[in-house]
């Protein structure tokens, strides 16, 4: 009975109280995509560096500031605004990683599993790193009750970035569903270490 209703509350948190677009997407906000923009370059030669194009440095400003605006959008639902900021930054550039991970996330919001899958294998082509596409590929398996195949995107994801708990936890689940028990709970207790608060995690 017990394993039973863990099963069930573990399903209701993994599905409903772990959307995409979460209290983490804040966080990530305010740190990540500010030091892609503003952290200082490491020491260069830079009289042997090719010099940038300067509308090249302009046009990826640009998209990387309408990325963030979208970000926002879409962690308020509001998929107009992102919608209308996807078709601006395709005006830039329609190949970009910010490009395709939009497009993914905007098909997430809409239940759109599959098409959203194509957009975000297209992002990490360009960047097999970027955690975000990673994650989100894994959350759509998830909605696929494909759980197997959500595993390796949550594992690189925690590659990407060990030290989320948030992406931790999400693995954790995914091998308790794949019954790989030990798996599971030795990434939930990283996500504890990680983070203390981390509630979720110590269920």
């Amino acid at each position: 009975m017990y394993r039973q209703d863990f099963k069930s509350l573990i399903i209701f948190i993994s599905l409903w109280l772990f959307p995409t677009f979460s209290p983490k997407a804040e966080e990530i906000l305010k740190t990540k995509e500010t030091v892609e923009i503003s952290s200082p370059e490491k020491p260069s030669n830079k009289e042997n560096e090719p010099e940038e194009d300067p509308e090249k440095v302009k046009m990826n400003l640009e998209i990387r500031q309408m990325a963030n605006e979208a970000y926002r959008a879409l962690r308020f639902r509001n998929l107009k605004e992102a919608t209308s900021l996807l078709k601006d930054i395709g005006r830039l550039n329609k190949k970009s990683v910010d490009y395709y991970y939009i497009e993914g996330a905007i098909y997430y919001s809409k239940n759109k599993f599959h098409q959203s899958i194509l957009s975000l294998e297209s992002a990490i082509k360009i960047n097999p790193s970027h955690d975000r596409s990673q994650f989100l590929l894994g959350m759509n398996y998830i909605h696929l009750h494909i759980w197997k195949e959500a595993i390796p995107y949550f594992q690189q994801a925690v590659q990407s970035d060990p030290y989320d708990p948030f992406y931790r936890l999400n693995l954790s689940l995914a091998n308790y569903f794949t019954q790989r028990f030990n798996d599971s709970a030795l990434e939930a207790k990283k996500a504890v270490d990680l983070k203390n608060n981390y509630s979720d995690a110590k269920l």
